[in-house]
């Protein structure tokens, strides 16, 4: 009976996902048949349903889902697109059983997405399956909500997979559900975030040619007005934010301007739109008709930002607001100097204005704000003195720095966006001043290297900033080293020490008195850190630099080198290098591998370097290497 099934299900499917041989002998005694014809034999006991489903999953992985949603065969009248909702599941296979083995899948893959890895590729044929499932078990209310949440979490982070749900039909169908979440009101709000996201996703791909049909399908067919509706309901509710981030998807920072201004006091709806804003805002500065509604967006921003900054805002979400105006400034500064726009002027003042009191009343935006005016600052030659002579801006990073504790990553913004106005010599005088703070010590170290490497790629690179003098490099290399003596237990801080040296030596005089007192610092951090592979690889770094990139060519530098190598030698780097293959090859990090291999074969020969390398396991470093 199903009380024993159920019973016999559950024992089989606790023991084979702890022990592969009882996995096993499952399979090969035919469990995996019994377990399916128990599921569609009692497909009105739930929990035997759910525990058959996932041991199907134990015994079978993705295909055997995808056999058991196959198994109700195609829809009934369907072909390869989506003709509507309405029709019940398939006899074959009954609703319960869909919802359950669909309800599995989207918990897998919402454990891939937390993990931040893709999804298999065995994925995009349950995508196929689940979008039948939608088609052809419409009827049922839990099918309908376990396939629109597990269509949400395919396509979340994978463009393939939206590409294939636009092509497939999926794209109705989600319009589809959507209108039905709205019709159902309250009761239906899990079914309309998650269908608002699903849309948000497919329009937010990019401009290729099916995601555009998908964007167009949406707006000529009323969607728009569908998330106004669901967002106007002013519950307050996630569904109603997720409408508005979708609006702004499909019809505009102009439609969701409008909504904004309809339902002022709605949660919800100005939460929503404040996101909409801040992701769409990027998008409309290469978009000349938007970037026309910029100055009046960020007049009615500061307008509201003032309200939540009072004692008794009708909405107070203070971040997302501060996250927006940010956005627009950003979107602005690209297109207007100082003078040009006056609330682009009067929003740089009030962020500067902000930084005497956020960064000790809330932290997240004071990032905010002082990354802002740092990407302003590098965007815009006009901003980023007006910023540096005229605005303070140099005096508020400096009192951050001074005065603010245990705020790291506030901390580091600011040294970042002070680099961007001043450069290098900000950094180091900033260091001088604050060697005995670790906070202070790690911050500055990270903004050199991002001045002066120049194999950084990204956002944060500020290569283009001051840097310093032939003559200023003996005193700064003074000052990292006495930086890493003081704080000899910090492995990050450490590496990030070598690092800088290794930036560093090139620009210096050609003095071996000077560069084996920066070396020495390193051999002492590698030795006091001997398990950290961040450690290794950036000592490797300093030790490749010395021995082989040194400068140019001329007498002084090859004298430099031929004096520093029997130093590198009876220091150890050569035991160093091979130790660090030895310990982190596992690691897989190119960097340090190459890095050990270039060093060995400089200070033993390459025959030496091959010879480790292969007892390490590391054939392709060798490779690369050579």
């Amino acid at each position: 009976g199903p009380d024993l099934a159920a019973d016999a299900v559950w024992t089989l499917n606790k023991l084979t996902r702890q022990c592969d041989v009882t996995r096993q002998w499952v399979l090969e005694s035919g469990g995996a048949a019994a377990v399916r014809e128990a599921l569609f034999l009692y497909p009105e006991r739930n929990d035997l349903v759910l525990c058959s489903v996932w041991m199907t999953h134990t015994l079978s992985g993705l295909q055997g889902l995808a056999a058991i949603l196959a198994g109700g065969g195609a829809p009934h009248g369907a072909g390869d697109s989506a003709a509507g909702l309405g029709a019940p599941c398939a006899p074959q296979l009954p609703e319960a059983v869909a919802a359950a083995t669909v309800w599995v899948v989207y918990e897998l893959a919402q454990e891939e997405n937390r993990r931040g890895k893709d999804l298999p590729p065995e994925m995009s044929g349950l995508l196929r399956l689940i979008v039948q499932i939608l088609q052809s078990c419409s009827q049922s209310e839990d099918v309908l909500k376990a396939c629109c949440f597990t269509i949400e979490a395919l396509v979340r982070e994978e463009p393939r997979l939206r590409a294939q749900l636009a092509e497939s039909g999926g794209v109705q169908l989600l319009l589809l559900s959507l209108r039905r979440a709205a019709e159902l009101g309250n009761g239906a709000e899990e079914l309309a975030r998650v269908c608002a996201g699903a849309v948000t996703s497919l329009a937010n791909l990019g401009n290729g040619g099916v995601v555009k049909k998908a964007r167009a399908f949406f707006q000529d067919s009323g969607a728009p007005e569908v998330l106004q509706r669901i967002a106007l309901r002013g519950l307050g509710t996630p569904a109603e934010e997720r409408a508005m981030v979708a609006l702004g998807q499909l019809a505009g920072l102009q439609m969701v301007m409008q909504t904004m201004a309809k339902a002022p006091t709605l949660k919800a709806v100005i939460r929503g739109g404040l996101e909409a804003i801040a992701a769409l805002t990027g998008e409309a500065s290469a978009d000349r008709d938007e970037v026309r509604l910029l100055p009046g967006l960020l007049r009615d921003l500061l307008a509201l930002k003032a309200k939540m900054d009072g004692p008794t805002p009708a909405v107070k979400c203070r971040r997302k607001c501060a996250a927006a105006v940010c956005a627009v400034v950003l979107a602005l500064v690209v297109h207007a100097g100082p003078g040009e726009v006056p609330d682009l002027d009067l929003a740089m003042r009030q962020i500067l204005e902000s930084l005497r009191t956020e960064p000790w009343s809330d932290a997240d935006i004071a990032e905010n704000f002082v990354e802002t005016l740092g990407r302003a600052a590098l965007v815009s030659a006009s901003w980023r003195d007006a910023l540096r002579d005229q605005g303070g801006a140099l005096d508020r990073a400096a009192e951050i720095i001074r005065e603010l504790h245990g705020q790291r990553k506030l901390m580091k913004y600011s040294f970042w966006f002070a680099a961007a106005l001043a450069g290098l010599p900000f950094v180091v005088r900033e260091l001088q001043m604050n060697l005995k703070s670790k906070e202070v010590v790690d911050a500055a170290f990270c903004t050199v290297i991002d001045i002066l490497d120049d194999d950084l790629e990204g956002d944060w690179v500020l290569a283009h900033t001051e840097h310093c003098s032939e003559a200023d490099v003996p005193r700064i290399l003074a000052l990292i080293c006495q930086a890493m003596q003081n704080f000899p237990q910090d492995g990050f801080l450490q590496s990030r020490g070598c690092h800088c040296i290794g930036l560093l030596l090139p620009l210096a005089p050609a003095s071996p008195e000077l560069l084996q007192t920066a070396v020495a610092s390193v051999f002492t951090a590698v030795r006091q850190h001997t398990r950290s592979s961040d450690v290794a690889r950036d000592a490797c770094y300093v030790f490749r630099i010395v021995l082989l990139e040194l400068g140019g060519s001329g007498a002084e530098q090859v004298k430099v080198r031929e004096t520093l190598a029997p130093f590198m030698r009876q220091e150890g780097a050569q035991a160093i290098a091979a130790q660090a293959l030895i310990d982190f090859a596992h690691t897989q990090e190119p960097e340090l591998l190459e890095g050990a291999v270039v060093v060995m074969a400089a200070l033993g020969g390459l025959g030496f370097a091959i010879s480790q390398l292969w007892d390490a396991q590391q054939p392709a470093a060798a490779v690369r290497s050579c």
